[in-house]
């Protein structure tokens, strides 16, 4: 082959791979769909609580398309599943940048939530972070580019602290069980901050028991359940994640740990726990939840999240992480409103300090560290005379503003 042939061939595929990276630049400023890519857990263990993220940012952007959608422009959501690994959350997030989407969310699963966040500013895209709860992303990993929707663990476990001292004033000797993981320290950290500020406030003096460390993953907790029988202790904190906490409450249950107790409280199962062990459910069980589908009557956003959740699943009680998908797609809608743009530098200065509506009122992304503030739910479950065996007893809400850290975007937060 000539050089002039070789020149021309190199020259022509130069050319294509300018277009094409043009065509993929350009993508968001024309005139079709606004696209917006949305990583998650979309197989394996996790879908069980991960699924209901999906189906919420499924019925908000159905909400928005269906009342004209976006100055004119229909929302298109761009599913990749991230399959509960780190590797695979960084891989779609470099993937939909290529294919031209600078606007994402998702990632609840907090391993892939931490790497994800530093490669989002060098693809000059927009992060809304639905799931994860891990302090690092609005302070040591901070950067512009990236937005925290839901409480941190700092605010949901300080409140339900503070909730479980205000509701049981005379419960004053408490432990808690965990996996040795930093998530499981600091729940219990922040929980017992809550506590003891509440009681001390009351003029109470609490007692805080050695916790018990579990292995994760570890299907045999019989041990570490009989430690916990052995211990003064009356009211319980856990910090026990999916599988590990079913099977804790299945085998907790068949000793007689919950019968020990005057309280439990722990992170997140919530209505799966009922919907596991029905009758056995413990009662004085108080879990925090993303959101409670019938906390918030009035609230037509609520309603209409909660009566298409069950219309499209056959669920009655809907996903509480539903509210969380919902959520991130209004608030990325409302920002867009606002910038009355697509590129990446208006959709960040718009976030900032944005107020939007959702299904639990009003919230406010904190301008100083992108960390977004809303209402925070607990639900508190036990045994019934139901078709189900079980029920929601009780609701309490904290506005999250009340136990908030405060901001120091790139400095990791300290007590």
């Amino acid at each position: 082959m000539s050089s002039i042939r070789r020149r021309t061939l190199m020259a022509g595929a130069g050319s294509l791979a300018a277009a094409a990276a043009t065509r993929r630049a350009d993508a968001q400023s024309q005139n079709g769909p606004i696209r917006i890519g949305f990583v998650s857990i979309m197989s394996g263990a996790q879908m069980v609580w991960a699924g209901g993220l999906k189906i919420g940012a499924e019925i908000a952007r159905d909400r928005i398309n269906n009342s004209g959608g976006i100055n004119g422009r229909p929302i298109e959501l761009i599913f990749r599943d991230d399959r509960a690994s780190a590797n695979d959350a960084v891989a779609a997030v470099r993937e939909l940048a290529g294919d031209g989407v600078n606007l994402m969310m998702g990632t609840p699963f907090t391993a892939s939530a931490l790497a994800v966040i530093p490669i989002v500013p060098t693809l000059n895209s927009v992060y809304i972070m639905s799931g994860s709860a891990n302090l690092a992303l609005t302070h040591e990993l901070f950067n512009r580019n990236t937005f925290s929707i839901g409480e941190n663990d700092y605010i949901s476990r300080r409140l339900q602290g503070r909730l479980l001292a205000e509701r049981y004033p005379d419960v004053t000797r408490w432990g808690a069980i965990f996996p040795d993981v930093a998530a499981g320290h600091s729940g219990w950290q922040f929980f017992a901050l809550g506590l003891k500020e509440a009681h001390e406030k009351a003029g109470r003096k609490i007692e805080l028991v050695d916790p018990v460390l579990v292995r994760l993953g570890a299907p045999e907790l019989r041990t570490p359940i009989a430690r916990l029988m052995a211990e003064p202790i009356e009211g319980l904190f856990n910090v026990m994640f999916g599988a590990d906490a079913i099977s804790f409450y299945q085998q907790g249950v068949t000793l007689g740990l919950f019968k020990k107790l005057k309280v439990n409280s722990e992170m997140a199962t919530g209505p799966d726990i009922g919907r596991t062990l029905k009758g056995n459910t413990p009662d004085n069980t108080w879990s925090h939840v993303h959101w409670y589908y019938k906390g918030y009557p009035g609230n037509p956003i609520a309603e209409e999240l909660a009566r298409e959740y069950t219309a499209r699943t056959k669920e009655e009680f809907a996903s509480p992480y539903s509210f969380s998908g919902h959520n991130s797609v209004l608030a990325m809608a409302a920002a867009l409103r606002k910038a009355g743009s697509t590129e990446t530098p208006a959709v960040i200065n718009a976030l900032e300090g944005l107020e939007w509506d959702n299904a639990k009122g009003r919230g406010l992304m904190r301008r100083e560290d992108h960390q977004a503030l809303n209402r925070v739910n607990f639900i508190k479950l036990g045994a019934a005379n139901n078709a189900d065996g079980w029920e929601v007893k009780d609701f309490a809400e904290y506005n999250a503003a009340d136990g908030a850290n405060p901001p120091t975007p790139g400095v990791a937060f300290k007590i």
